[in-house]
């Protein structure tokens, strides 16, 4: 499973996660206008990447217990998700049945104010603007002292999208990029997940944070930028109003990847 991983742990060969604001989400989804004739949930996810003539298949498949999402399973790995409550407060990653990663995540009232890794030299931390979530920020311990990687700050428009990231690298010297996206308007397929996970997941071609489907995304590399890279999602929306499919091209219509949801209610 190579595009799928836990944010923030060494386990970076599984589900991405990418944690952001639960207030957020929630109050945005009371809003949501997307009808569909009933609630489905995410029962398997099969990824096809293309690159040099080559293709790679992934399929992550999801658990459940007691209505919880509570196992990720792919291949020779997999992650445990643990609650307190409703809350997700940690994550277990697994390879080959042996325990290899683990990550804690911290609240402040219902926003999450950080997460850390067992070894406590990768965090990351999350900050608001009138409660919506305003940055995440990516960091390191260097010398006893947590130094920025990287960092997104977000502007989401009146439907619970994300309009803009403002991503700043620190690696060598401080870039930061642009990215402007536009969305469609049918259910995302976590649409009735756990609202803390749902503000985990994340996946190649789509996202938690968003209420609807991404269209176009278009990458400045900087902010002075005027010319930008355009890539193009094709979603496929089944009968209830949910992506049955998601392909990521290029803006000449060059396959990227393809990913496929399977649901159950």
């Amino acid at each position: 499973m190579r595009k799928y991983a836990f944010m923030k742990t060494k386990y970076n060969s599984f589900l991405k996660i990418f944690i952001l604001s639960l207030l957020f989400i929630s109050c945005s989804n009371d809003e949501d206008t997307n009808n569909s004739q009933s609630p489905l949930y995410i029962k398997s996810i099969t990824e096809k990447l293309f690159y040099n003539g080559y293709e790679e298949t992934s399929i992550l498949n999801f658990e459940y217990s007691n209505g919880k999402l509570v196992k990720l399973v792919g291949d020779n790995r997999y992650s445990e998700i643990i609650y307190d409550g409703n809350k997700v407060v940690k994550f277990n990653g697994y390879t080959n049945n042996q325990l290899s990663s683990t990550t804690f995540l911290y609240y402040n009232g219902n926003n999450l104010s950080y997460t850390i890794n067992e070894s406590g030299d990768e965090k990351t931390t999350y900050s608001y603007e009138n409660n919506i979530l305003k940055t995440v920020e990516n960091k390191v311990l260097i010398n006893g002292e947590f130094k920025d990687v990287e960092k997104n700050e977000f502007t989401f428009d009146t439907n619970g999208n994300i309009s803009q990231i403002l991503k700043t690298s620190y690696y060598q010297q401080e870039v930061t990029s642009k990215i402007i996206y536009n969305h469609d308007s049918y259910n995302v397929p976590h649409k009735n997940m756990n609202p803390y996970l749902r503000l985990l997941f994340r996946g190649q071609n789509f996202d938690g944070i968003r209420t609807n489907n991404i269209l176009t995304a278009d990458y400045y590399a900087t902010l002075t930028s005027s010319n930008y890279v355009r890539y193009k999602y094709n979603n496929v929306i089944n009968s209830e109003n949910y992506p049955s499919k998601i392909d990521r091209l290029t803006n000449n219509d060059e396959l990227i990847s393809s990913v496929t949801f399977e649901y159950q209610n």
